[in-house]
């Protein structure tokens, strides 16, 4: 779950433009994490459930159609900086894993934001 916010400047004024702006938004969620160990007798696997939570800031660029009275099409792009964070608990084992899949998801700290939507403008 979670929320975004954004402004949009049009270029020609109206709503059937190309636009570029920039997006705010933070959601969290869950990250399901499954880990296998063979050995020659038997496989163990544990499933690790691992709460995140994630913010995003991001440059965009796109296009709005409009069509007759108000039905729209958008498509859009963005990119800038994101970071995620998973939540520790009483598990030694499933914080360990949760601090290795934040250490592999922010290694590079960059989020990407894009939309296809039909919609109304009124």
């Amino acid at each position: 779950m979670g929320a975004q916010i954004g402004y949009r400047y049009l270029t020609n004024g109206s709503q059937n433009s190309w636009f570029f702006g920039a997006m705010a938004g933070y959601d969290g969620g869950n990250t399901n994490l499954r880990t296998s160990e063979t050995s020659a007798a038997m496989t163990i696997t544990r499933v690790y459930d691992l709460p995140y939570t994630r913010w995003r800031l991001t440059a965009t660029a796109g296009r709005r159609w409009v069509f007759g009275p108000g039905l729209n099409v958008t498509a859009r792009f963005g990119v800038g900086a994101g970071k995620r964070s998973y939540a520790q608990g009483d598990n030694a084992e499933a914080n360990h894993q949760a601090a290795t899949m934040e250490m592999v998801v922010n290694f590079l700290p960059v989020a990407v934001d894009s939309e296809v939507s039909i919609g109304w403008v009124f």
